[in-house]
């Protein structure tokens, strides 16, 4: 995973184990780093969601990279407690 979002390479998460990778997922898509894909068992459409959420990708590139400007680490554990 690490190395998707250095390359800024779209992240779809179709299940996180229970406890702290529950906590990332949230926490990355709140960031719009990953995509959770919510349901997707029970999904007919799955295929064009991704399709349409890579389209968006090529357009909001920036986000990915944004989300990865270097902070201050105590500016980063004052916004992880926040949330």
């Amino acid at each position: 995973m690490t190395e998707c979002l250095w390359k800024g390479i779209p992240i779809f998460v179709y299940e996180a184990l229970p406890g702290q990778k529950e906590f990332n997922l949230r926490y990355l898509s709140r960031k719009g780093l990953v995509t959770p894909l919510q349901n997707w068992h029970r999904s007919a459409d799955l295929e064009s969601q991704i399709i349409a959420k890579l389209k968006e990708h090529r357009m909001e590139r920036s986000l990915y990279f944004k989300a990865w400007e270097p902070k201050e680490l105590l500016h980063v554990i004052e916004e992880i407690c926040k949330e």
